[in-house]
């Protein structure tokens, strides 16, 4: 019985590890965003468009279902009013996000048509910076947690158009032991460019 299920097992695994394909490229976008406050916390944004600039990878299981995920660099602005930092400030923000991703293609076949991608989002804050404060990093949390629901389209073999909303689910900036936090949300629009597909022309 141990011998059988083995063997199953094992083709199994060989007609999945067949039917598998990696691929990678890299994310041209731009992000925008909105705060969500809660207590005396009070950060505001502009709507400003800033770059989200990387590089993803893909590993599909099926015609239909595989994983991506990105890696990418982005910036971010928020302006603190009220009491919170005694005053108002301005603060420059730079993060290193990974945002690991299912994926589900809706044609009949992988990488061609539409797809969509649901999955966390984390954020690692690699500067923050502001006139006049030393150790802004300091002031806010260097990871916060989010999750990304996208929609995408397979255009001219080699280019994916994609567009994300991201709903922050923890705070980027709060106060311990008081009612104040404040965290990001917004969307993301960029162009994925299937560098794999590109190099072996498949």
């Amino acid at each position: 019985m141990k011998q059988i299920l083995l063997t199953l097992a094992g083709v199994f695994f060989i007609n999945t590890a067949q039917s598998q394909e990696l691929s990678y490229g890299l994310v041209l976008g731009t992000g925008v965003y909105a705060i969500n406050n809660s207590g005396l916390a009070l950060m505001n944004t502009e709507g400003e468009f800033h770059p989200n600039l990387g590089a993803y990878a893909e590993y599909n299981f099926t015609n239909n279902i595989g994983v991506k995920t990105e890696i990418a660099y982005t910036t971010k602005k928020a302006t603190s009013e009220r009491d919170v930092f005694l005053g108002k400030v301005d603060f420059d923000f730079s993060y290193i996000e990974i945002t690991p991703a299912f994926k589900y293609d809706f044609g009949n076949e992988y990488r061609k048509g539409f797809y969509m991608t649901l999955g966390p989002r984390f954020s690692f804050m690699t500067s923050a910076k502001a006139e006049g404060i030393d150790d802004a990093k300091d002031l806010f949390k260097t990871m916060d947690i989010g999750g990304q629901l996208g929609l995408g389209y397979r255009l001219f073999r080699y280019f994916d158009l994609q567009a994300k909303v991201d709903i922050g689910m923890t705070p980027f900036f709060d106060i311990e032991y008081r009612d104040r936090a404040a965290s990001f949300f917004g969307g993301y629009l960029s162009l994925n460019i299937d560098l794999e597909r590109m190099i072996n022309k498949s």
